[in-house]
């Protein structure tokens, strides 16, 4: 079965903030991350549906042999699907950038 997503992911913890059109914020970390988008859980209460367009904000880590610090991002995106976890009480959340990121991540 071949590949069809545009990015390459990668499991990466990142810290995100989600902001909807009224103001309301979800924290929560990122499970796994690509240009394109990112798959995070979010509280079940907190869950936005299908189709919604979201503020992200979100730190990716870096590091160089003397420093570490956090880069960080912002993106409109669309919430593309969300499903039941494992733990009950939390939705994985998939959100689309409405334009891909140079994330520029390596592993």
């Amino acid at each position: 079965m071949s590949e069809k997503r545009a990015h390459k992911r990668f499991e990466l913890d990142c810290h995100v903030t989600l902001r909807n059109g009224d103001g309301r914020e979800t924290k929560s970390l990122s499970l796994n991350i690509s240009s394109g988008g990112m798959f995070l859980p979010v509280r079940l209460h907190e869950t936005p549906e299908a189709g919604h367009e979201l503020d992200v904000e979100f730190s990716v880590p870096r590091s160089t042999p003397n420093t570490f610090l956090l880069e960080q991002f912002r993106a409109k995106a669309e919430v593309l699907r969300h499903g039941m976890m494992k733990d009950e009480q939390y939705a994985g959340l998939a959100i689309r950038f409405k334009t891909p990121l140079a994330l520029q991540i390596e592993v």
